[in-house]
């Protein structure tokens, strides 16, 4: 599986997410310039209404200071005719309040002193303003207040309030509408455009320009993906006929190398045949003396069959290496086994006599893909090739022998390992690199066929595993049979 991405950021399209970062940005500037105006909008109308209050309190005080009394009658009189909810006067210093209005208002004027002062106060569920004023008239010091209701005033604010409301709504719907056509033109159609052309090209089409070309940078995107497309086109013609060159030369090379694999094969059988066959007819040659003696042409009739005899396993040999044993059904086999019976055999070998034969295998290895009586046919392969390289080898004091292990190796495919090395002289480089090719060999002339080991790497290709050769730290050759888990 690949890797997993994660979409960052806001949900929605491209346009969306622009519309949703403008819309919030506008918003609250309005909302700033919106409360900045309905907050001056009030304070204006609550001055005016306090400078309002304040003359009519003036003027109640200038009236009243031009009787020795005034009476309750003239107090409702004034408030009437200047729509107040209380009017009130103090005709000397000390004396009691005259009011006209609710008392509550009047309780309120214990908190009023000063050349000029009010306050805000509510009553009846509505706000009231409460001035009060003092003045000097005929040598007298006169108060006054009036009180009026700010309901005419919060009225008016709340209308405010509503129109801005109304204002603000009507803004973002014309700015998201605007913006939406603004955006869908400018941004989104272009690089829907560029969208689809690239998902075009993935496809291999290419020639389907962008066609929407706008004059800004999205706009020259599209013309430098148009100048690419064009030569890719152009290009393509040239790597599809290299491509069909290329494809000319490697099958000439299969067939070279087929007409090579041929060509060796033949002169391997040529040569391991043609040295038997050499010596039958030299042989024959001397059996056609009628004087010969019996014992010597017993001799000589002996050494054919030895030579009959070589040629029928070459040639048993070339049959197992081509046979297709694609029948033999692949299974779970238990290598421990393979192993065991293997070493049996070994032990009772006439070439392995001199030998002495180790093995190590690991606790609870799995199962692998093989067929029984294959695996143990490599494993005496490779003991075999083992002892053939210690026969007459230089040990300094050592004894000859051949180690098997078994194991768990490494990968993800936990494959498991069979290692088969000895301590004799090794293989050199140039050796491992052609040590599976049919026919070859690094034994004396007669003493091998050089099969086995062609064979033996195709019995494990055909299981999935695979033989790797090389040098053992210790000294000696090293064979490693890699086998994949059932």
């Amino acid at each position: 599986m690949g890797p997993t991405t994660r979409r960052m950021g806001f949900p929605g399209g491209l346009r969306a997410q622009l519309l949703l970062g403008l819309g919030a940005l506008l918003l609250a500037m309005l909302t700033l310039v919106s409360i900045t105006f309905v907050h001056t909008t009030k304070r204006q109308l609550q001055q005016a209404s306090l400078g309002h209050a304040q003359a009519l309190a003036e003027l109640l005080a200038e009236q009243a200071g031009g009787a020795d009394t005034f009476e309750s009658s003239s107090l409702e009189r004034f408030a009437r005719a200047g729509s107040l909810e209380f009017a009130a006067v103090e005709t000397a210093e000390g004396a009691a309040w005259q009011s006209f209005g609710p008392g509550a208002l009047h309780e309120a004027l214990e908190g009023l002193d000063g050349e000029r002062t009010y306050r805000v106060l509510s009553h009846a569920g509505s706000p009231h303003l409460l001035v009060a004023t003092a003045r000097q008239v005929q040598g007298r010091r006169l108060r006054a207040a009036v009180g009026v209701s700010l309901a005419p005033v919060q009225a008016k604010i709340d209308e405010a309030e509503a129109l801005v409301l109304m204002y603000l709504f009507v803004d973002m719907l014309f700015i998201i509408i605007v913006g939406y056509a603004f955006f869908t033109y400018l941004v989104v159609r272009p690089i829907r455009a560029i969208g689809v052309a690239t998902e075009r090209a993935a496809g291999g089409d290419l020639a389907s320009p962008i066609a929407f070309l706008p004059g800004n940078e999205f706009g020259q995107v599209g013309r430098s993906f148009n100048r690419m497309l064009g030569e890719l086109e152009n290009n393509r013609g040239v790597l599809e006929e290299r491509l069909r060159v290329i494809e000319e030369a490697q099958r000439s090379l299969v067939r070279a190398e087929k007409l090579a694999s041929v060509g060796q094969l033949s002169a391997g059988v040529a040569h391991e045949v043609g040295n038997p066959l050499a010596a039958i007819l030299g042989y024959t040659d001397i059996l056609r003396d009628r004087e010969l003696e019996e014992e010597v042409a017993t001799d000589i009739l002996d050494r054919v069959q030895v030579q009959v005899e070589r040629i029928q396993k070459i040639v048993r040999e070339l049959l197992d290496f081509s046979r297709d044993d694609s029948e033999e059904a692949v299974e779970p086999t238990d290598l421990a086994g393979c192993v065991e019976e293997a070493l049996h055999l070994m032990s009772a070998h006439p070439r392995a006599r001199h030998v002495v034969l180790h093995k190590s295998i690991e606790a609870g290895l799995p199962q692998v893909a093989a067929v029984h009586s294959a695996v143990v046919q490599v494993l005496v392969n490779l003991v075999v090739n083992g002892a053939d390289a210690l026969a007459g080898a230089e040990l300094a004091g050592e004894q000859a022998a051949v180690w098997v292990e078994a194991r768990r190796g490494g990968g993800e495919r936990g494959d498991v390992v069979v290692s088969v090395r000895d301590n004799g002289p090794g293989i050199s480089a140039k050796a491992a690199g052609r040590i599976f090719d049919p026919f070859y060999t690094t034994k004396e002339p007669g003493a091998g066929t050089g099969l086995g080991l062609a064979i033996s790497l195709r019995i494990m290709q055909r299981f999935g595993g695979d033989i790797v050769v090389g040098q053992a730290p210790e000294g000696g050759a090293l064979f490693e049979l890699v086998f994949r888990a059932a």
